[in-house]
């Protein structure tokens, strides 16, 4: 139904949790939610947890984040046991807040 960030989402700053929202409940131990920067590179994330809802999965993104294209690839059960799978992209804007080489910068002082 939703996402956070939104699909086709243009972010000043890095996200650092996705959150999807589904139309029926979501089984934990069958769904599954990866990330994918710029260049395909897999970014890590944690284990999936159940948001404000039983219909909503949460994962905090654990790896670092640099300005571009990400795509959020996700599967979870649908209610006859059969997988629905999906994918969305959003992108992080150069200079954007919480990128991984402004942490760097700022850490080196």
């Amino acid at each position: 139904r939703r996402s956070v960030p939104a699909s086709g989402a243009h972010l000043a700053a890095a996200p650092r949790q996705l959150r999807l929202t589904f139309n029926e409940r979501v089984e934990l131990a069958v769904a599954r939610l990866e990330l994918f920067g710029p260049g395909d590179r897999a970014v890590p994330l944690s284990a999936l947890r159940a948001g404000d809802s039983a219909t909503t999965v949460v994962a905090d993104v654990t790896g670092p984040l640099t300005a571009g294209t990400y795509t959020v690839a996700w599967q979870v059960a649908g209610a006859d046991g059969h997988p629905v799978r999906g994918r969305f992209r959003f992108t992080i804007a150069p200079g954007a807040t919480g990128l991984a080489s402004a942490v760097a910068s700022r850490g080196a002082d």
